[in-house]
């Protein structure tokens, strides 16, 4: 669960080492099919003869005057694609970990957003297969774009991937987390805040109000962590 709601809503998981995204709103195209495992059946079988031919990488992506031509569901439509070729391509691979990472600058917020709701419609249907499929891929693609990240948001994405306070206190008690809390002028609690206000200005939903108080437990004991660090 928590898994899920840090990929819908926490976007720095997304983010580069020198530029981390902010939130944005979600994709608003629901891929538009009525079986999360026919479309992506659907897609795997064109994604074998695709891959060939030098340039292939480049199917995942957009140039931004083509993005800039296209209306906002267009887009939307083709970020949609994009994202589930790519998915496609990561289920099928004999190594997802080595997938992920050469299509690392692709899986971004659009992709975990996306493949969200693919493993939404697969739970809905009640498709147990597919559901362990893509929360293993998932993991894998999240584990993948970790390493791209600068500490302070590694330290709060394993804050919010932590289910429990014990969890969460294990991550705390690293000397990297640690580190992280006091490095670059405080940009760890910058953060922080900014993803308070900004899940702050989301649709109010249930989902909100448990990522809004996981946001604060975290805020409230990173502050006293951070105290304790500068004595």
């Amino acid at each position: 669960m928590a898994q899920a709601l840090a990929a819908d809503v926490f976007a720095c998981r997304c983010g580069s080492v020198q530029n981390p995204c902010v939130l944005r709103r979600p994709v608003s195209a629901r891929p538009r099919c009525n079986s999360a495992l026919a479309v992506l059946q659907c897609v795997t079988s064109r994604v074998a003869p695709a891959r060939a031919g030098p340039g292939s990488k480049r199917r995942f992506t957009c140039s931004v005057g083509a993005q800039q031509r296209q209306d906002p569901v267009q887009q939307a439509r083709t970020t949609q694609e994009q994202t589930t070729k790519l998915l496609a391509e990561l289920l099928q691979a004999p190594d997802t970990a080595a997938t992920a990472r050469a299509h690392v600058d692709a899986i971004d917020e659009e992709f975990f957003m996306v493949s969200s709701t693919y493993l939404d419609m697969a739970r809905q249907e009640g498709n147990k297969e597919v559901c362990t499929k893509l929360e293993q891929v998932l993991k894998i693609a999240m584990e993948e774009k970790q390493k791209t990240l600068r500490p302070e948001i590694q330290l709060l994405n394993n804050l919010m991937a932590a289910t429990t306070v014990p969890e969460r206190e294990r991550v705390l008690n690293h000397d990297e987390a640690k580190t992280a809390l006091v490095m670059n002028n405080g940009y760890f609690f910058g953060l922080l805040d900014r993803m308070i206000s900004d899940v702050g200005r989301q649709p109010d939903n249930s989902r909100k109000k448990d990522v809004m108080d996981q946001l604060q437990q975290i805020n409230k004991r990173t502050h006293a962590q951070r105290q304790s660090v500068n004595r």
